[in-house]
Parts: C-alpha cells; sequence; structure tokens
C-alpha cells in the first residue's frame, strides 16, 4: 500500500499523464494547437479519465469479491 507521500505523487503523476495524453490526442483529432486554445477540452478529457479508471476499479474490485464469495461457497460445499 502507498503511502500518503507516495500516493501524492502518484496523483500528480497520473494527472501529469492525462494532460499530455489529452493534448496530443485533442490536437490528433482537431489539428496542431487546438487544445491550447481549447484547454476546457484538456479538462473534460482529464475529467473522463479519471472516471473512467474509478469505474473500472470499482467493477474489477467488485469482480474479485463476487469471485472470493464464490470460491468460499465452492470451499464450503465440499466441506460438507
Amino acid at each position: 500500500m502507498l503511502s500518503d507521500e507516495q500516493s501524492m505523487h502518484q496523483a500528480a503523476d497520473t494527472a501529469q499523464f492525462y494532460m499530455t495524453t489529452a493534448r496530443r490526442r485533442i490536437d490528433e483529432l482537431f489539428g496542431e494547437g487546438y487544445a491550447e486554445k481549447n484547454p476546457q477540452l484538456i479538462g473534460d478529457f482529464m475529467k473522463s479519465a479519471a472516471i473512467d479508471l474509478a469505474t473500472f476499479s470499482g467493477l474489477r474490485k467488485i469482480s474479485e469479491s463476487i469471485d472470493g464469495l464464490a470460491e468460499s461457497i465452492d470451499l464450503q460445499r465440499t466441506k460438507s
């Protein structure tokens, strides 16, 4: 598990990754310099990426919990 300080640095690294990716992809879609002229698109891209990551992470945790529960039920059945 990450410390608070490590988490803070990781969050900054993630935000930087989202920002540079947003600028590159927006410029690829709309032409060089478009992202700089439309910074709200960078923010929207970053929000969307963060929401997507949070959703995926949450769904993965739910899936792992379900798998663990199913395994526990199977173990209980084999003991009976």
